[in-house]
């Protein structure tokens, strides 16, 4: 990811445990400090399902199933055009079945991304999501603007000890190579720049914050297709 993306060095979670984190990554408000809050919240999914033109979501669990607490689409009740299992469904899909223009959020199940498994088996899921992304159609395919879709990656929230500074990077066609932002960006700022990158008003404490623009080949603004990923993926 530092070698072929863009890694920021200054992005910070929000809060603890995981679940508020999540949800500030797609509805800009943490709602309460449980990890679960099982009810409907206006998020990117939602606002984004509404909009006209409307902007699918596609939810992908790559191994296992993603944990709740790491789901927030489905914490949060909100409108998921479909959701699918395995590697394989994922690849079938990037290469030619999903929309030009969606929203993909994929992960593992705590065994396979980087919460209870190790660096070894979480290296080689990132690798493989890579891989297929690189391969895909629709990641290799730019709108009627030139934009493609870009790769967030993250981890929801520190151990504590580093003011809730995490790992973050983009990877992608449009991202710069090799680069390192020490821009500081929160969570709020990632649902900032999805909500921008689809023309969608700001949500909740997300319309405080900047997004992520400095990332960009000659800071364009990104794709009009996004994925991200939830944390512990790397």
């Amino acid at each position: 990811m530092a070698r072929e993306g863009t890694v920021l060095s200054r992005y910070h979670a929000v809060g603890h445990p995981s679940g508020p984190n999540y949800r500030a990554m797609i509805s800009g408000e943490m709602w309460g400090h449980r990890e679960v809050v099982d009810a409907f919240h206006p998020s990117v999914a939602s606002v984004a399902a509404t909009a006209r033109p409307s902007t699918p979501t596609y939810v992908y669990h790559l191994a296992g199933t993603i944990a709740r607490r790491h789901n927030p689409f489905a914490d949060l009740h909100a409108p998921v055009a479909a959701e699918r299992r395995g590697f394989d469904a994922f690849a079938q899909d990037a290469d030619g079945r999903l929309p030009q223009h969606c929203l993909v959020y994929v992960g593992w199940d705590d065994a396979n991304d980087l919460h209870d498994g190790d660096f070894r088996s979480a290296d080689r899921n990132l690798a493989a999501l890579l891989d297929i992304l690189d391969r895909s159609r629709w990641f290799a395919t730019p709108d009627g603007d030139d934009r493609y879709p870009a790769l967030f990656i993250c981890y929801d929230e520190d151990d504590g000890s580093e003011n809730n500074r995490v790992f973050a990077a983009w990877w992608g066609r449009r991202v710069q190579r090799g680069s390192v932002s020490a821009t500081l960006h929160t969570h709020y700022g990632l649902c900032r720049t999805i909500t921008d990158n689809f023309d969608l008003p700001a949500l909740g404490r997300a319309a405080e914050e900047a997004p992520i623009n400095e990332v960009w080949l000659g800071n364009r603004r990104p794709a009009a297709r996004q994925e991200f990923m939830p944390s512990r993926a790397y």
